[in-house]
């Protein structure tokens, strides 16, 4: 869906835990984490250059084979 939103040239919004974001991660151009401490908020804005997607999508464990996970645990 994400895709077509862009091949349409639309800019959009996706809300998500830190967790669930590299489920777009592939897509984002702009990250802007807010956090929230009892009544106060802080907004911190990341734009995200391609070799930077590359490099965390890379190392991401959920977007790992089952190969590329075990190859390090066996090295330790």
């Amino acid at each position: 869906m994400v895709s077509f939103y862009k091949n349409l040239g639309l800019q959009f919004v996706i809300a998500a835990t830190f967790e669930k974001r590299v489920a777009a991660l592939e897509h984002m151009d702009t990250i802007v984490e807010v956090d929230r401490i009892r009544e106060q908020s802080r907004a911190t804005v990341v734009q995200l250059k391609e070799k930077a997607k590359r490099e965390l999508m890379a190392i991401h464990p959920d977007l790992m084979s089952e190969v590329e996970l075990a190859t390090p645990l066996a090295a330790e």
